[in-house]
């Protein structure tokens, strides 16, 4: 297992190392982090774990909720010298135990996403922040999305709704990704539409979908050396100060809002 300074964590003796997508998003997620106040902080669904390395290395005490068991297997062993890291398969009974919620690429997972910002709002202590994530765009649904679990893509305004409406009020809300994800995402497109074709009925398949969704890296195991060359780092990082000035567009492949319990 290695720290790479550009792209965070890499334990490719698992099998698991950061795609580009993933170091888009985490890339704004750590910037909006800079302006919390490190205390009791727990990600709903913290997939491979490697997000809530960094964050405890910031200061946070952390909770991880992951109920995909290979999930928390490689998410437990990139995290197995970090004492500041709890990992749970489900949730306990946490009223108001939080100050911040991380949920990145979770609500789109989740059939009745109303009723998990609710629970979500009870988890937070008051004045307590939420940090989430989601895909932009419902006119871009595509075999990407079936094939890891998705139930919809998300519109600007209906997420902002949604989420006032759960007891929240907007602090900051952005689109993250163009023009990378966007440029990438036709050939997750292809990767994804051959997984269907030989799993079959996606709705059957949602849940086991949803377990891989973030730890499945076949393809960027393979493409890695190139990412961590200095080319490669050099690029992403070009492509990090794009998304940046891209961020307040609806141009990309995701939505990041911050939102603070009323």
């Amino acid at each position: 297992m290695d720290f790479h300074k550009t792209y965070g964590i890499v334990a490719q003796e698992v099998g698991w190392v950061p795609a580009p997508g993933y170091l888009l998003r985490r890339n704004r997620v750590l910037k909006l982090v800079e302006k919390l106040n490190p205390g009791q902080l727990l990600e709903i669904g913290c997939g491979a774990g490697a997000l809530i390395f960094d964050l405890s290395q910031r200061g946070f005490r952390c909770t991880a909720l992951e109920t995909s068991r290979k999930a928390r297997e490689i998410a437990s062993y990139i995290n197995s010298k970090n004492e500041n890291v709890k990992f749970y398969a489900n949730a306990g009974n946490w009223i108001e135990c939080f100050d911040q919620i991380v949920a990145l690429e979770v609500l789109e997972h989740i059939e009745d996403d109303h009723a998990a910002l609710k629970s979500w709002y009870s988890w937070l202590k008051p004045g307590g922040k939420i940090l989430v994530s989601v895909p932009a765009h419902q006119r871009k649904w595509g075999a990407d999305d079936a094939a890891v679990g998705h139930y919809r893509r998300y519109e600007k305004d209906a997420l902002i709704q949604m989420t006032k409406k759960n007891g929240f009020d907007i602090e900051h809300f952005e689109n993250w990704g163009f023009p990378l994800a966007n440029i990438i995402r036709p050939l997750r497109i292809r990767k994804y539409k051959r997984k269907l074709n030989q799993h079959g009925d996606a709705d059957k398949s949602r849940d086991l979908y949803s377990a891989e969704s973030g730890i499945e890296r076949t393809v960027e195991m393979k493409v890695y050396p190139l990412q961590a060359s200095w080319f490669g780092v050099l690029a992403m990082k070009l492509f990090f100060g794009l998304q940046g000035l891209f961020s307040r567009t609806e141009l990309g492949e995701g939505f990041l809002l911050l939102a603070t319990k009323k």
